[in-house]
């Protein structure tokens, strides 16, 4: 687990937030956060306290699946 993980942002919901999704695509653990913005100063520290967390991962993927259903 936590080898290859997938992240994407679900649009902008609850207003004016945005939702980053993080998955492991081993187990489908799923990490959701809640932003403000989308900007790197927002998002590299959930990946930082994440990775901290749960450890690097080998590989990081970009999720499009998210917005299907």
């Amino acid at each position: 687990p936590w080898h290859e993980i997938s992240a994407d942002f679900w649009g902008q919901t609850l207003g004016e937030k945005y939702v980053l999704v993080i998955i492991d695509n081993y187990s489908q653990f799923l990490v959701v956060q809640i932003l403000n913005t989308i900007n790197s100063d927002t998002v590299i520290p959930v990946f930082d306290k994440v990775y901290s967390m749960f450890g690097i991962p080998k590989v990081n993927k970009q999720w499009t699946y998210i917005y299907k259903q």
